[in-house]
């Protein structure tokens, strides 16, 4: 057949290719006209002003319904084009049973971090117009395909501005991320360093898998570790370097999706246009971690990252965790509201505090407290961390000093040793039971209650009435150890250490660590001190114990050396930077001449150690009471501040009276919880002085 001499064939290849030229000729005038007249361009690409904004249709059944997210495929079936983003979205939704997924409705479960809720992009939803959040149209920008596809995103899927609906599909969640066929994590464009990470984390996913430990994940081998250093790029490469900056990215530091991660079947990271499995990404931190190519800094979401690891295998291996637990574990995690601390990890456990929008954020940080004390039957509810400042200004005020503030957020390790994340054994503190000194003071398990304990909690819920006693009074206070700010600059890394171990100084002189003399218990002076800055965490035996802190003391005696002449302070300091440069230099060539380094060159073993001295002492203080004991307390504690064994909780209370310093009216005020050598196994615990205290 032929059509004007011209054949079927060559007509529709003409065609084909005067559709092609008209597409060019159509880009080349948006992006002319985009650059000549910018604002003009940007209203031309929103939905008309005519489209009435989308209104929710109500649920038959909130409790078993959710709903779903059909995105619409790109225009003329082409891929999105990153220089022409301004094409309109467009979705439509449906309601189903959840009974009925992924069977019958299968999707894929977004995961994202809202971000500023004031940069908004308009789309397309059933024919009206719906306002999301920036972030999350660019991860329906960049998941459209071809083809349709099915989605669940909390933002479009849950009505927010009903609190209602939002409570019963919020306590959906753990299903609708276990239900779906895989999560897509949505961590924002890509830029160059996450490219270089992104690939690295693909290199090392099929390095891994070359090794014998490709099921077991154990990093520990010399031979593994040597393996997987040659399989990969030089640690000069910038990839290494770019993993603590991309663990920057805000997504790392949210609450909510500790449990899409937790309950998902499977997770894709993507960034940009590059993609990783989160199995893949989590081993290389896992391996990064153990060797010391990236330390737990409070600033850079690894520690965030290794919780959430942590968590997730819990949850996968069936492992129960108590709620107590997991909020510790996950407490510098960010939630935008207050009570979203508490309701994003409700669902991990079988906590019976269930998410209700339609409480205050006091009211359920308050029915927390009392809940977790029911469940636990003691006090380590007190053992949660206070900030320096959780009792002034930034203190939620309208919260009893004995319930936490989880919208308060410091980088403080507990004294309670089971909130640890990794499986090494942890002492069995009970300071509120008669002298029993344990043969060995580290098991893996943690026993129940020291002494019997019944929360009393007044009818207000504002006062806990405890049953103990002071032991002891603070005379002395050191400056508290405060995180610094984490930062890849190397200057600013010098200084941050200079600031550390220049405060540890002053720790060592309140201590009186030097001493000759005895400490009560009949130890030695130096032996007392590093015990105490490791708050009795460390699960090695005595002189294993011992040589940890040996090898710490060595890594930082240049420093103490200057710190303790008579030089000028602005001169020590320069001098800390200096060496510290040539340290860093020599370290850089070293890695350029060798290529790899084993465990012991890395230093995972000895930088894990010093690591667990500096997160123990982190945002507290060490303090010194008239009595002659030595502890570790919260950075809120001051002189004058009372040491209180109570009935029901493992370790030493640091109270204040009320009407003393910082408040007024009647009762005790509540500052932190404390280590105090010589009292953390019912050493100075005495049952007939015990009298009530109430904490309000």
């Amino acid at each position: 057949m032929s059509f004007r001499g011209i054949t079927a064939t060559e007509w529709v290849a003409m065609e084909n290719m005067r559709e092609r030229n008209e597409r060019l000729r159509m880009r080349s005038l948006r992006w002319l006209f985009k650059t000549l007249f910018p604002a003009w361009h940007a209203s031309m690409h929103t939905p008309p002003w005519y489209i009435q904004p989308f209104t929710y249709r109500p649920f038959e059944d909130p409790t078993t319904m959710i709903r779903l997210i059909r995105l619409h495929p790109l225009k003329h079936d082409q891929w999105y084009d990153p220089h022409d983003p301004e094409q309109t979205v467009v979705i439509d939704t449906k309601m189903v049973y959840l009974t009925d997924c992924p069977d019958i409705e299968p999707f894929v479960a977004i995961s994202y971090c809202w971000g500023d809720q004031k940069e908004t992009a308009k789309i397309i939803c059933d024919g009206y117009v719906m306002t999301i959040t920036k972030s999350l149209h660019e991860a329906l920008l960049h998941f459209r395909g071809p083809t349709e596809r099915i989605f669940w995103a909390d933002a479009i899927c849950i009505n927010q501005t009903d609190n209602e609906e939002k409570t019963h599909q919020v306590r959906l969640m753990r299903q609708i991320y276990e239900k779906a066929q895989s999560v897509a994590v949505w961590l924002g464009e890509q830029a160059s360093y996450s490219d270089h990470v992104l690939n690295l984390s693909e290199a090392f996913g099929s390095a891994l898998l070359q090794t014998p430990i490709a099921e077991t994940r154990d990093f520990s081998s010399p031979e593994v570790q040597k393996a997987l250093f040659q399989a990969l790029p030089p640690l000069y490469e910038v990839g290494w370097s770019s993993v603590g900056q991309f663990l920057q990215r805000p997504w790392f530091g949210r609450m909510w999706v500790i449990q899409e991660i937790a309950v998902a079947p499977a997770a894709m990271l993507h960034c940009g246009s590059l993609s990783t499995s989160w199995s893949t990404f989590s081993d290389l931190l896992q391996f990064m971690l153990y060797v010391g190519l990236l330390e737990r800094h409070p600033d850079n979401h690894a520690e965030k990252a290794a919780a959430l690891m942590k968590t997730r295998e819990n949850f996968q291996n069936r492992t129960p965790v108590d709620f107590l637990v997991l909020m510790l574990r996950h407490r510098p995690c960010q939630a935008t509201i207050g009570k979203d601390k508490i309701f994003a990890l409700s669902g991990l456990s079988d906590f019976p505090l269930r998410p209700d929008y339609t409480r205050t954020d006091e009211d359920v940080f308050t029915e927390a407290a009392i809940e977790m004390m029911k469940a636990d039957g003691n006090l380590d509810i007190l053992s949660v961390p206070h900030s320096r400042h959780a009792h002034l200004e930034t203190r939620n005020n309208s919260l009893p000093s004995w319930v936490p503030d989880w919208t308060d957020t410091p980088f403080v390790a507990s004294t309670i040793p089971r909130a640890h994340l990794t499986h090494s054994p942890s002492p069995n503190f009970h300071a509120s039971t008669p002298l029993q000194i344990p043969s060995s003071p580290f098991s893996f398990q943690i026993p129940p209650s020291p002494t019997p304990f019944t929360p009393q909690i007044s009818p207000s819920k504002t006062t806990l009435t405890l049953h103990g006693h002071p032991v002891d009074t603070i005379t002395h206070a050191a400056t508290p150890v405060e995180s610094p700010a984490w930062s890849t600059s190397i200057s600013a890394i010098i200084h941050s250490d200079t600031t550390f171990y220049h405060a540890l100084t002053t720790w060592e002189s309140i201590a009186r660590a030097r001493s000759p003399t005895l400490y009560i218990t009949g130890e030695d002076m130096l032996d007392v001190y590093w015990q105490t800055l490791l708050a009795g965490q460390n699960p090695r035996e005595l002189d294993a114990h011992r040589a940890v802190f040996q090898r710490w003391e060595r890594s930082w005696s240049f420093w103490w050396y200057l710190f303790k002449s008579p030089l000028p302070a602005g001169l020590v300091v320069w001098w800390c930077w200096c060496f510290g440069m040539i340290s860093v230099g020599a370290m850089f060539v070293k890695h350029a001449v060798f290529g790899w380094r084993d465990q012991s060159a890395v230093g995972g073993k000895a930088r894990a150690e010093i690591q667990v001295v500096k997160n123990s002492i982190l945002n507290r203080r060490l303090v010194r009471t008239r009595g002659g004991y030595v502890g570790l307390a919260a950075s809120g504690a001051e002189v004058g501040d009372q040491v209180v064994l109570a009935r029901g909780c493992r370790v030493p209370l640091v109270l204040r009276r009320r009407g003393e310093k910082d408040g007024d009216g009647e009762g005790w005020r509540f500052v932190g919880d404390a280590y105090v050598h010589g009292m953390m196994y019912g050493e100075c615990f005495e049952e007939g002085r015990c009298v009530s205290i109430a904490l309000t």
